[in-house]
């Protein structure tokens, strides 16, 4: 059986984002964009896709062989990738709208540095979506 661990445990990795600061994150997104503009509606819809995908991806893991991640690792890559750029593409619009965008700064703004967070937070709206899909 893989390793157990705990949300405690992932808060002490290098570079975690908290629920809370999630929260944070994701709040300022909503409420700082126009969320029925076209442009930040199509953005938002491709966001939330790819995150969904990604998450599936990254939750299923732990689940699946070493050889399987093997295979499946060029794809988990390519879709963290997506996730990246349909992030920068969202503060990019809000940033032309005149929108505060101050949040892809917080969420880690080099993409190098800070890829397993901005996963983490594509794995955060997964949940938010999913939790509000009852």
């Amino acid at each position: 059986m893989a390793e157990l661990r705990t949300y405690d445990d992932y808060l002490a990795m290098p570079d975690a984002l908290s629920f809370e600061e999630a929260c944070s994150i994701y709040r300022q997104i909503i409420d700082n964009a126009n969320t029925e503009d076209e442009d930040f509606e199509e953005l938002w819809q491709d966001l939330m896709e790819v995150s969904v995908r990604y998450a599936n991806i990254r939750g299923n893991w732990r689940l699946i062989s070493r050889e399987e991640r093997m295979e499946t690792d060029d794809q988990r890559t390519a879709c963290h990738n997506s996730v990246i750029t349909r992030m920068n593409a969202l503060a990019r619009c809000m940033k032309m709208k005149g929108w505060d965008d101050a949040w892809r700064e917080r969420l880690g703004a080099d993409e190098r540095l800070h890829r397993k967070r901005i996963g983490d937070f594509a794995c955060f709206l997964a949940f938010i979506y999913s939790v509000n899909a009852r």
